[in-house]
């Protein structure tokens, strides 16, 4: 009898010490999809600078030439944001996972 429950409590410490793993795991998915958040309104907030220095520079009178620089790097924090946002996107299902599979072990704990 005390060899079975000596046993039970070692499948429950193998157990317990997955279930940490996953919720580890999933802390740091987390994380990262924050930080990724955090990027995509970084890029969001320079490119409304970067448009209000445009519609600034405008009324003032700006040239062709510096038009066009303004508005290539525009399409460049444009290109930016798609990217992070498909970033974003990645970041999410990858918590998303992590919580199920932090759950299921969770349960068998």
């Amino acid at each position: 009898m005390a060899d079975d429950f000596r046993q039970l409590e070692t499948l429950f410490k193998i157990e317990k010490d997955k279930e940490q793993g996953y919720a580890t795991d999933l802390n740091s998915a987390q994380s990262f999809y924050q930080l990724n958040i955090q990027k995509l309104k970084e890029v969001e907030g320079y490119k409304l600078d970067y448009l209000r220095q445009l519609q600034q520079r405008g009324n003032a009178g700006l040239q062709g030439g510096n038009y066009m620089h303004f508005q290539r790097f525009i399409v460049q924090l444009d290109e930016g944001i798609v990217a992070q946002c498909h970033a974003v996107d990645v970041a999410k299902q990858v918590v998303q996972q992590r919580r199920a599979i932090w759950l299921e072990q969770r349960s068998k704990t």
